[in-house]
C-alpha cells in the first residue's frame, strides 16, 4: 500500500482484522500489520509512535462500536419481545457480541498487555452505570441507586466471568445457544427478575 494511501483508520482496520483472525494480539506486531497493509513497519510511526497507543486506540475502536451496537441492537430486541426489558437485552447483546467477536473481546480483557484499559475507557461510562437507570425503571424506580448498581456489578461482573471461561474454554459448555441461555437465566436470577 502506498504511503499516501495509509490513514490512522485503515491502520486500526487492518490491526482489528488481524486480531480478529488470530484471536489474540499475542503474536501481533508492527511488522506483521505492516505486512497486512503492504508497507515497510517503519510507515506506521508516523501514525502511531508506539505499538501500545495502536492497540489503545484499537481497543477504544471496538469499544465505540460495541456500545453503538449493543444499544441499538437491545433496544431493537425489546420492541420485537425477544427479550423482556432494556437490561437483559443489553447482557444478551454482550454475550452475542463477544461470542461473534471472540477475537476483538479476548483483546480487550483477556489479553496480557501494558496498557491501562481504564485510560481508553475513561470518556465511557461503565455498563453498570449506563444501564443504572434502565435498571431503575425496570423496577419502577423502587431501587436506590446505590441497589440497582451493586445488582448490576454482580451481573456484569458474573456474565464477564464466564465468558472469560467460555472463551478459554474452561469449562464444559461448549454450545453458544446453551451458554447464552444459561448467562441470562443466572443474571435474571441475580437481578432479581423474574423469567
Amino acid at each position: 500500500m502506498a504511503r499516501k494511501n495509509l490513514t490512522q483508520e485503515v491502520i486500526i482496520a487492518a490491526t482489528l482484522k488481524l486480531i480478529e483472525e488470530k484471536g489474540s494480539i499475542t503474536t501481533l506486531n508492527f511488522r506483521e500489520i505492516a505486512r497486512e497493509l503492504g508497507c515497510a513497519h517503519t510507515s506506521l510511526y508516523n501514525f502511531f509512535p508506539s505499538y501500545q497507543m495502536l492497540l489503545m486506540e484499537a481497543a477504544r475502536t471496538i469499544i465505540l462500536d460495541m456500545r453503538g451496537t449493543l444499544s441499538a441492537e437491545s433496544r431493537a430486541l425489546v420492541a420485537d419481545g425477544t427479550y423482556e426489558n432494556p437490561v437483559i437485552a443489553y447482557i444478551g447483546c454482550v454475550v452475542a457480541y463477544a461470542l461473534m467477536h471472540r477475537g476483538w473481546y479476548r483483546f480487550l480483557w483477556m489479553d496480557n498487555f501494558d496498557m491501562d484499559i481504564n485510560e481508553v475507557l475513561k470518556d465511557q461510562p461503565r455498563p453498570e452505570h449506563f444501564l443504572l437507570n434502565r435498571m431503575r425503571e425496570v423496577y419502577g424506580n423502587k431501587l436506590t441507586e446505590d441497589e440497582a448498581l451493586m445488582r448490576l456489578t454482580i451481573g456484569h461482573g458474573f456474565m464477564h466471568g464466564e465468558l472469560c471461561k467460555f472463551l478459554s474454554q474452561r469449562n464444559e459448555e461448549t454450545d453458544a445457544q446453551l451458554f447464552t441461555k444459561r448467562i441470562l437465566t443466572h443474571v435474571r436470577w441475580l437481578l432479581n427478575y423474574k423469567s
